[in-house]
């Protein structure tokens, strides 16, 4: 365990990263990583910062490498997208440049799915690990495609026609999304990577 988080502080001493990334450099499960962190975390090593997990004595003002240091301008860029999303309501997203611009739920579905792509073997437990119920505490992120279309019997809180396939199963992603609880989940999707843009215009 000692020489694990050893391996963790030792790649964010070269840059800070986002979960999904710092799994990928760590070559450790997303589970194994997630309680490092938290481990980590408690013992005051490190913080989660504007999307990132960073080495706490990691700022601006002290000397860093230059890699930390090109790092920075986006690092204050994602903090001011979710601060913006926080106090605006946003009514349209897209994911990248190119990306098709849609509303809060169907970003959350383009999120996920943009995950399953990137991980096609991925498990349910891993995928609520990286968007965890607390997201949104009434339906869950994501729910396996069964406990999903019993939850929509009477309303359609799921997208049960867009379901994802996850390594042996199917899940669905829930589209109640408002102003108030889309931001937290937006911050957790550009800790791994995934390029969250509002659309302004």
């Amino acid at each position: 365990m000692r020489t694990e988080k050893a391996r963790i502080c030792n790649i964010l001493q070269q840059a800070p990263k986002g979960l999904y990334p710092l799994t990928e450099a760590a070559h450790l499960p997303l589970r194994k990583v997630n309680n490092l962190l938290e481990e980590l975390s408690k013992d005051g090593i490190i913080e989660f910062v504007a999307g990132v997990y960073r080495l706490k004595e990691q700022s601006k003002d002290a000397p860093v490498s230059e890699t930390i240091r090109q790092d920075f301008p986006k690092l204050e860029a994602n903090a001011q997208l979710v601060e913006n999303i926080k106090r605006r309501d946003y009514s349209r997203f897209k994911i990248g440049e190119d990306g098709p611009e849609v509303g809060k739920a169907r970003l959350v579905l383009e999120i996920i799915k943009t995950i399953a792509l990137e991980r096609p073997n991925i498990t349910l437990l891993e995928l609520k690990e990286l968007f965890p119920d607390k997201l949104h505490p009434k339906f869950g992120v994501v729910q396996a495609l069964p406990e999903a279309i019993k939850k929509s019997e009477k309303h359609n809180r799921f997208f049960i026609k867009d379901p994802i396939k996850t390594g042996r199963s199917q899940i669905a992603v829930c589209r109640e999304w408002s102003k108030d609880n889309i931001a937290p989940l937006i911050e957790r999707a550009i800790s791994l990577g995934i390029k969250v843009m509002p659309v302004t215009s």
